[in-house]
């Protein structure tokens, strides 16, 4: 049976918020840069497949990776909101990109979005189209997930006019007549996120934090449980195992399945969020340094949860708003695990890769779209695939791949009488 690999976001490399702050991950720790985010919450982000900053939106402005007002990339007042807006890159195109923001209306708020093309202006993009409405009477909180094809996306967001929350399916096409699904009997989200695996969707509407189950596929939430200590302050681990919740200085970890709760005394925090390194950050009001979750996957006890000595200038709110899937376009998969035993990988979606390198992490390496290899000792191996498209773009998708050691052979040994 094929395993699917997934990759590190590095989409999510390159975070700009608060007043001036930015962190970079690519490396650990993070490193602190300036941005040009003056806000205390609502920014977004997104960086290419190898980390490196595209753009981000901040103050009803769109940036440069230089930090510099993209090209008509003033764009109508959104709200206040912690989470107005979100960055969606459009299926089969590396260089056109959705800015979702949200816009104040006469009944609470209208959805817009504008498109950017990282191919103009010298690679430092332009706004080509901006301020298109998609739909009002909406609520506060926007959030995305790959479809289960790993092409397309699924944008979800609450509807007061209808009473539900509404799916918009996003192609290559464009962007679908909404599907409105679960109801919304609390009528005030505020925020919400997907768990990096789409298949879970937590929405805060108090006096409750609501965790759903969510069909890829579909597009159709349904209800797992509630939780009865809100916060905006909450993320899901990396494989969506797990949700961590900060309610008045304890930090809250729910098994997703079971509903179990553990809990551990930490500052006060008010943003945690996901990272392409696979860790949770979390800061607060009151804790101005940046706190980490070194293994969200793991028990609360075994989780590592520490300081780490990175304090920003002034206090915020919340960290930027992201895509925290990644789809399975940009993922490999494999079968076999036995040392001195074939294994075979292959590209998920290799339509318009137009080549390949494999370093195996053993020394070897291969060009080959689909290798078979064989690792002649057993271990955990960092297996990266180095991709170049039809477009001259690039990108590297890389993961651990466990091999177990070969059977011993059983010796029967037989006496004479």
């Amino acid at each position: 049976m094929a395993m699917p690999v997934f990759a590190q976001n590095k989409s999510m490399n390159n975070w700009c918020f608060g007043y001036g702050e930015g962190l970079d991950f690519s490396s650990y720790p993070p490193k602190l840069f300036k941005s040009a985010s003056q806000t205390a919450e609502g920014t977004t982000c997104i960086s290419d497949g190898n980390g490196k900053l595209l753009f981000y939106y901040s103050n009803n402005t769109v940036y440069d990776r230089n930090h510099q007002p993209m090209p008509n990339g003033s764009l109508s007042a959104g709200s206040m909101e912690c989470q107005n807006s979100l960055i969606v890159p459009i299926p089969e195109s590396r260089t056109k990109f959705y800015v979702f923001s949200f816009v104040d209306s006469k009944l609470f708020y209208a959805l817009r979005y504008s498109i950017v093309d990282m191919s103009l202006n010298g690679g430092l993009g332009d706004v080509v189209e901006s301020n298109i409405l998609i739909d009002t009477g909406l609520l506060a909180g926007i959030a995305a997930t790959h479809h289960a094809n790993g092409y397309d996306l699924w944008l979800v967001v609450c509807s007061e006019k209808q009473k539900a929350y509404l799916s918009f399916k996003i192609t290559a096409k464009g962007i679908e007549q909404a599907i409105a699904g679960t109801e919304n009997k609390m009528l005030n989200q505020t925020y919400a996120k997907f768990s990096p695996d789409g298949k879970s969707f937590a929405s805060l509407s108090f006096p409750y934090l609501n965790v759903f189950h969510f069909d890829p596929s579909t597009g159709i939430l349904s209800e797992n449980f509630k939780i009865e200590t809100p916060n905006y302050a909450f993320s899901f681990s990396a494989d969506g195992s797990k949700l961590y919740n900060n309610w008045e200085g304890e930090l809250e970890q729910y098994d997703v399945k079971t509903k179990a709760k553990t809990i551990m005394k930490t500052p006060d925090f008010t943003t945690l969020q996901y990272a392409s390194d696979g860790r949770i950050y979390m800061t607060g009001e009151l804790e101005t340094g940046l706190w980490v979750i070194n293994n969200p996957n793991l028990p609360l006890d075994q989780a590592g949860v520490v300081p780490l000595g990175i304090h920003f200038s002034t206090f915020f709110y919340h960290f930027p708003n992201f895509i925290e899937s990644i789809g399975q376009a940009k993922t490999f998969s494999f079968s076999g695990s036995c040392q001195y035993s074939a294994v075979f990988f292959e590209l998920n979606h290799p339509e318009d890769i137009q080549s390949v390198i494999w370093d195996f992490g053993d020394g070897k390496t291969s060009t080959e779209m689909a290798p078979r290899h064989v690792f002649e000792t057993a271990g955990d191996f960092k297996v990266t695939a180095k991709l170049t498209y039809s477009d001259n773009t690039t990108s590297e998708v890389s993961n651990q791949v466990t091999i177990k050691p070969q059977p011993q052979k059983l010796v029967l040994k037989t006496t004479n009488n």
